[in-house]
């Protein structure tokens, strides 16, 4: 019994060290996505997979200024006791894990990358940088689940091909090994949406 509770103790200690370790980079890149205007307010979420388990930002938190607490973990296979206190994204979020091998996902809802997703009826966005190429050289373009009929299932496919894809009006997923790939790649996204727009209103 009492190396039963020694083994539980010093899972629990992993755990937390763990989860202190997680918080620590979720609010750092919380912050970093505020300062590139990436976020606003209570809007967006983020997650990084460990073994079997998903840390995911808690529904309605403020990424810009997370507390321990906002950082929910989860059965990556779910349904688990703590879904409820996870961001609405989760079922995204387990797509994407289940049909990649990524360890990290950043979802925004950075301006231009939802206002290009409004304007074009186009299926992806090309980058027209020429240093943007080597990194994004086509980022998907998809209705909602709702809207287009597809199993969640699909989108998490779909970043198995790609390192990012935009929901119209709903904003980007960005995936990688790691939340700051994971971070550089929403960035990459935004930026070039921006010259996206702007050669568009020159044109």
């Amino acid at each position: 019994m009492n190396t039963h509770r020694r083994l539980n103790s010093k899972r629990r200690r992993r755990f937390r060290d763990r989860k202190f370790v997680l918080y620590r980079e979720f609010r750092y890149f919380g912050m970093k996505l505020a300062r590139s205007g990436l976020i606003h307010s209570k809007v967006g979420n983020m997650s990084a997979r460990i073994g079997h388990r998903i840390f995911i930002s808690k529904t309605r938190s403020m990424l810009e200024d997370l507390a321990y607490s906002d950082i929910v973990a989860v059965d990556d296979l779910g349904p688990s006791r703590n879904d409820v206190r996870a961001s609405s994204d989760l079922p995204m979020h387990r797509a994407i894990y289940h049909e990649t091998k990524n360890k990290a996902v950043i979802h925004v809802h950075s301006p231009y990358a939802v206002a290009e997703s409004l304007l074009t009826t186009d299926e992806c966005i090309i980058s027209d940088d020429v240093e943007m190429k080597v990194v994004l050289s086509r980022i998907p373009l998809m209705d909602t689940p709702g809207e287009s009929g597809l199993p969640i299932e699909e989108y998490g496919a779909e970043l198995g091909k790609y390192r990012a894809l935009i929901i119209r009006g709903h904003g980007t997923y960005a995936v990688g090994s790691s939340l700051d790939q994971a971070y550089f790649i929403a960035h990459c996204v935004e930026h070039a949406c921006k010259i996206h727009y702007l050669c568009r209103i020159r044109s």
